[in-house]
């Protein structure tokens, strides 16, 4: 990223994003939920953004947001460990890193969630989008509608993401859970 942040990044990807799509950032806004004044400091890549904040933008803007945090990826992609661009939640100190943006707005994802951390709700994705979770250490709780489904190390769960889902770890250890965020092309 050539000494770039990944704030820098994200913040730079989401006004180029929205400037293309011809969206104000009151348009913005309204629509991520997400005040101008957040917008616009995101934008200038001043300090990190809360983690549901960017995924509401991304959201909003209809792109992943390994996306909009990474930089365009080439013909073969390696994300050597310790080098993807991180993100730390400063309400859970949760730590999502962005590994791979797979096509069509899929992503793969690795988040770190301390002993009984949990993440704000997520938003709900477009219809049709589905979350695949794969616990790499510890436990984590995943609440999507009325269906919790508890996981373990080395467990793994498929489920519609298009509707608030929360996820959380509800043991005494740290978990590491890689996600796989997959959207239905359009």
């Amino acid at each position: 990223m050539g000494g770039r942040t990944v704030d820098n990044v994200f913040g730079q990807a989401v006004r180029d994003t929205r400037r293309a799509r011809g969206l104000t950032l009151d348009e913005l806004a309204a629509r991520s939920g997400v005040s101008r004044a957040a917008l616009s400091k995101i934008e200038r890549g001043d300090g990190s953004p809360r983690l549901h904040h960017a995924l509401r933008i991304a959201e909003a803007l209809e792109r992943p947001l390994t996306e909009l945090a990474s930089p365009q990826p080439e013909t073969v992609t390696v994300v050597r460990d310790g080098t993807a661009p991180r993100m730390v939640d400063p309400d859970s100190g949760a730590l999502r890193e962005a590994l791979l943006e797979l096509g069509h707005g899929s992503e793969l994802v690795r988040y770190t969630l301390g002993p009984r951390a949990a993440l704000a709700p997520f938003p709900a994705h477009e219809p049709g989008t589905r979350e695949a979770f794969l616990v790499l250490t510890g436990t984590l709780s995943v609440t999507n509608g009325h269906t919790t489904v508890e996981l373990a190390g080395e467990d793994t769960a498929l489920l519609p993401a298009d509707r608030p889902h929360t996820v959380r770890n509800p043991g005494d250890e740290t978990t590491r859970f890689l996600l796989t965020i997959l959207r239905p092309p359009h």
